[in-house]
């Protein structure tokens, strides 16, 4: 019963993050997104430049 739960709860965790690109989100939403992933397509290397600029800039913005 447990497992089933946790299991539906991660389903809906990843059709939430699918439905925007999350680019005012924390790191940890960043990081879901695919912050870290080798991406080898143009679009894909755009989206994952952008998303680490604004990491940069949600940053710059709460030590400042």
């Amino acid at each position: 019963k447990y497992l089933y739960k946790s299991s539906t709860m991660i389903k809906h965790i990843i059709d939430l993050l699918q439905i925007d690109e999350f680019y005012e989100a924390s790191e940890n939403v960043h990081i879901a997104k695919g912050l870290y992933s080798y991406e080898t397509g143009l679009k894909a290397i755009y989206k994952q430049k952008k998303r680490e600029q604004m990491l940069k800039k949600l940053k710059a913005q709460d030590n400042g």
